[in-house]
């Protein structure tokens, strides 16, 4: 694969070293083991049927997103029989996570090879910026990537502001001061995603956060090209409360692991302990009051003369 004509532009070299030179590159990359599906918190949108009746379509919820992941990448991707791949219908080689900046998209792209044991490759114009320079390098980049995603699937190839690959206006790309335009990959890119087959477990995963900047012929192939469109949206205040919930968890296990205790939880146990302290110094003489009380006076009386 990869190459003019279906060339092996790496015929001479072996698997082990194609992938430990793009490790080294930092190409692929480890995934955080903490990025999965459920701590992309959030909880359904209740009144999301009543509103739709009404003519008024909200955003997709949280519970919505992390169904749509699942469907459209971890199955295809986690599983590996022809039966699987035969019930699912089209093939996603593309899927654009799109939205507003930090909500979450390159986090559900690490989830998806977390739950899929996936090797996580990293394409992003930025991160490649200043490897394999040249137009043959980059030719050759691309095809290392898919061949060793293909020798190693499941994989995923991560792109993030994957419109920019697509932008054709070279004054607009060199206003990025980057060392090699963002485009670069796209002609190569689009040759090995003619070439991806129903079965592969490889998937292209892009991010964007600003996907108006393709406009006319950019538009067009960018929207032919990507296969599913996956917005993630800025959280409701259902959603919100879960992952303050999350945050709070995670922080109170972790203070507890490290056998430290918050200035108000110390403050709140010393206060429970100086009321339970009080209450078990009231409770003995509450309930002796008529018994013990006598013999304390007559402690404290003057004895009685004894009789000659």
């Amino acid at each position: 694969a990869g190459g003019k004509k279906g060339k092996d532009l790496t015929a001479d070299r072996t698997i082990e070293s194609l992938y430990a030179e793009l490790v080294e590159l930092g190409i692929v990359q480890p995934v955080p083991p903490e990025h999965t599906l459920d701590a992309y918190a959030g909880d359904i949108n209740i009144l999301g049927a009543t509103l739709e009746r009404n003519k008024y379509f909200p955003d997709p919820s949280m519970a919505q997103v992390r169904q749509m992941v699942t469907e459209l990448a971890v199955l295809p991707l986690g599983a590996s029989g022809e039966t699987v791949h035969s019930a699912i219908p089209g093939h996603c080689k593309i899927l654009l996570l799109y939205g507003c900046k930090d909500t979450g998209k390159t986090a559900l792209a690490h989830a998806i090879a977390n739950h899929t044991g996936a090797v996580f490759f990293n394409l992003s114009p930025r991160n490649t910026d200043g490897k394999y320079p040249g137009k043959k390098e980059t030719t050759l980049m691309i095809h290392m990537v898919f061949k060793v995603a293909r020798t190693m699937q499941p994989a995923v190839i991560y792109i993030d502001e994957l419109e920019k690959v697509f932008l054709s206006d070279k004054k607009k790309l060199r206003e990025y001061k980057s060392k090699e335009l963002f485009n670069r990959i796209k002609k190569d890119l689009l040759k090995e995603v003619k070439g991806m087959k129903k079965g592969e477990r490889v998937m292209i995963v892009g991010c964007s956060s600003e996907p108006y900047l393709c406009v006319k012929k950019d538009q067009r192939g960018f929207m032919k090209e990507v296969s599913r469109f996956v917005y993630c949206p800025v959280p409701d205040d259902l959603s919100r409360r879960r992952v303050w919930e999350k945050c709070v968890e995670r922080r109170v296990a972790e203070t507890v692991a490290a056998g430290l205790v918050w200035p108000e939880l110390e403050d709140a146990e010393r206060e429970a302990d100086g009321a339970e302290a009080d209450g078990s110094a009231e409770e003995p003489g509450a309930a002796g009051d008529g018994a013990e009380q006598p013999n304390a006076e007559a402690d404290d009386a003057p004895a009685a003369p004894e009789d000659a």
